[in-house]
């Protein structure tokens, strides 16, 4: 063929066919590259959230051999691990405690692109969460926007697919999210993706059972992956596998047996590493159901060297977490992350019996999974949870919004679009007074790189920080980090027995709780006279400075003179 001629044929293939489709896929790549990446460049000024920094120090020591282990120490877990025989007062501490695998794909990001861990003196940007942690998010948003593409075109039609990807990508909490360099974001593709492969799985039932088979397969695989990035998303299994029951009516029991399967590969391997090294399959992860609860306050269980817990007391203080922390997901943090209109639009759409039965079907697996999601999140006091069920909400609210915009028969098109046009941007509203209005939040107090770089050098490489920071010294330091304990008699008595305590870094996490009651009478009380630059006699860190100079934010207390 002339070259005229194929160039004709391409230029052709630009109004029709696959030559229009590769085209508004990069369009809509690029638009929603440059929303993400706007609100990145403009609110972004270094992690914030105690979680993000511990998996971060976790992905760097996969990514330099020295396996899932972690530098952000706690009491509770060195007891508990000193209770079944390890020896932690030197060499690195197996994690067991946090789910693997975002901490994985960090460690894949790290070594790939191999950016310097140094923090230095100066306050830019640390380097990994530049370069790695902020466009792997970016890469997540637009992963799973293309999913929901996906399984939106199946369920209905183009229209709903792409109102529903627009409104997700200008979603202040999707985009919030996104910037805080947690795992949710990667669980919300993981989660997304095995309801569209299961919705996928109907699909193919009256084609050919080995690709029905294997798309089964795989979304077992993805509810694994999900598992594996957060312990409390088990719940979204249940709602997988009814989808695929009442979905499918030949091969059934086949579908469902592949998929438990697939999720069966995935999690029992470190499900086994778990028991063996803790006697749990998920570790300590299941403490979290009692943390920040009636009976230990915040970070008080953490802190606890003695793991002896009164079991009779157990299911009265989940249950009163669970009932406070629905009433405040729902006061203040399920509708925003919903999207506001959008969670209106979906309530509307659970009364409403779509044409589609697939829609309907997949409808209702998803109503039903929402009270177990709410659940977990109660029960972990984590409402981040709730984005993963936010694309699943996305799509049929949007199909809804069609099937009310269907009904406008004599309403001209343009109308139309302009009403779609006007319901993106009241969806988008929190963002764009996010970038106009609110300002930028700054970790410091009480995280400052640069402060903790100056600490972390004064501490030896072979010895242990004590501080009420120990995910971001253990981060930005590159040290092992002893979480603040109940008392510091506990202190001593770790330092008396082996573990090198080379200072303790107290920061306003601490000295700003509020001097009555938390440092007078409660929980940080026996702290208050370091606070107070008041060293006890005979106290093993008698030297102190205030960083920075003159302040009263952050005090470093040492054995010796060491700056």
């Amino acid at each position: 063929m002339p070259f005229e001629d194929k160039l004709q044929t391409i230029i052709s293939s630009m109004d029709d066919g696959l030559g229009l489709l590769l085209t508004r896929l990069l369009i809509a790549i690029i638009l929603l590259g440059g929303v993400f990446g706007y609100f990145a460049y403009d609110q972004f000024r270094g992690l914030n959230d105690a979680g993000a920094m511990e998996m971060s120090q976790l992905g760097r020591n996969l990514s330099e051999g020295r396996g899932f282990t972690t530098r952000c120490l706690r009491p509770f877990d060195i007891g508990y691990l000193e209770n079944r025989g390890f020896d932690l007062t030197e060499g690195e501490m197996p994690d067991i405690r946090t789910a693997p695998l975002y901490p994985a794909l960090l460690g894949a990001c790290f070594r790939l692109v191999r950016p310097s861990f140094d923090v230095g003196a100066g306050w830019g940007m640390h380097a990994p969460e530049v370069k790695v942690i902020i466009p792997l998010a970016g890469l997540l948003v637009l992963a799973t926007a293309l999913v929901m593409f996906g399984m939106a075109r199946m369920l209905f039609d183009w229209r709903v697919a792409t109102l529903a990807v627009a409104m997700f990508a200008v979603t202040e909490s999707v985009l919030a999210f996104a910037i805080s360099g947690t795992e949710w974001l990667l669980a919300t593709f993981l989660v997304t993706s095995a309801f569209g492969l299961a919705q996928l799985t109907i699909a193919l039932r009256h084609g050919r059972l080995l690709y029905a088979l294997l798309t089964a397969f795989l979304s077992g695989l993805f509810c694994g992956l999900a598992l594996l990035s957060a312990y409390a998303l088990l719940v979204i299994i249940p709602g997988a596998l009814l989808m695929l029951w009442v979905g499918l009516k030949r091969q059934r029991w086949l579908v469902i047996l592949v998929f438990v399967v697939g999720v069966c590969i995935t999690v029992l391997p470190w499900f086994a590493r778990n028991q063996a090294l803790s006697g749990s399959p998920i570790g300590l992860a299941a403490y979290s159901a009692i943390e920040d609860s009636v009976l230990f306050e915040d970070d008080l269980l953490e802190r606890r060297a003695d793991i002896s817990i009164r079991r009779s007391t157990l299911p009265g203080v989940m249950k009163l977490k669970v009932m406070d922390n629905l009433h405040q997901m729902h006061e203040h943090s399920a509708f925003p992350i919903y999207g506001g209109i959008v969670f209106c639009l979906f309530v509307a759409a659970v009364f409403h019996r779509f044409e589609s039965d697939d829609a309907t079907r997949a409808k209702w697996c998803t109503v039903l999974t929402l009270p177990l999601l709410h659940f977990m999140a109660a029960l972990s006091g984590t409402s981040q949870m709730l984005l993963v069920a936010f694309p699943l909400v996305l799509i049929f609210g949007t199909g809804f919004y069609f099937v009310l915009e269907d009904r406008m028969e004599f309403v001209d098109v343009q109308i139309k679009r302009a009403i779609a046009l006007a319901l993106i941007l009241a969806v988008s509203g929190p963002a764009m007074l996010t970038l106009s209005g609110v300002p930028r939040t700054n970790p410091y107090p009480p995280y400052a790189p640069p402060f903790i770089g100056y600490v972390s050098h004064v501490i030896d490489s072979e010895e242990t920080l004590c501080t009420d920071i120990p995910w971001a010294t253990s981060w930005y330091g590159n040290r092992r980090s002893l979480l603040l304990p109940e008392h510091p008699k506990s202190l001593v008595a770790m330092h008396e027995n082996g573990w090198k305590i080379g200072g303790i870094y107290l920061t306003s996490r601490t000295g700003g709780r509020p001097y009555y009651p938390d440092l007078l009478e409660g929980r940080d009380q026996s702290w208050l006279p370091l606070l107070d630059r008041s060293v006890p006699e005979g106290f093993p860190w008698p030297y102190g400075i205030a960083i920075p100079p003159g302040s009263r934010s952050q005090i470093l207390l040492t054995d010796r003179e060491r700056w």
